[in-house]
């Protein structure tokens, strides 16, 4: 049996991966966003380091910012740190919703 995908196929396949991947940065964003909230007033003297976190997962870098536990090899990013995003650094506020998010962005 020959498989043939035709160009309707294809171009279905890609939008439906793109409209994925944004809905995904989507939730990422906003859960970064109430990360940020309650860290700064939970634990304000972490909200620079969490301010950090939070920038590079709302921009290209944010395949820096990963779950801890998750191995994933990321070449495209040479040498440049790569950060173990751990809810267990964070006792001070819920990071369960932020940890998801990121997971299912990778």
């Amino acid at each position: 049996m020959k498989w043939q995908i035709s160009e309707q196929m294809i171009t279905a396949a890609c939008k439906a991966a793109r409209e994925n991947f944004e809905a995904s940065t989507r939730r990422l964003a906003e859960a970064a966003a109430e990360f940020q909230r309650r860290v700064d007033v939970r634990a304000p003297s972490k909200s620079s380091r969490a301010a950090e976190i939070v920038a590079l997962v709302k921009g290209s870098d944010w395949p820096r910012v990963y779950p801890q536990g998750l191995f994933e090899l990321a070449p495209w990013l040479g040498d440049r740190e790569r950060i173990a995003f751990n809810p267990a650094d964070w006792r001070e506020v819920d990071a369960s919703m932020f940890r998801h998010a990121l997971e299912q962005h990778h």
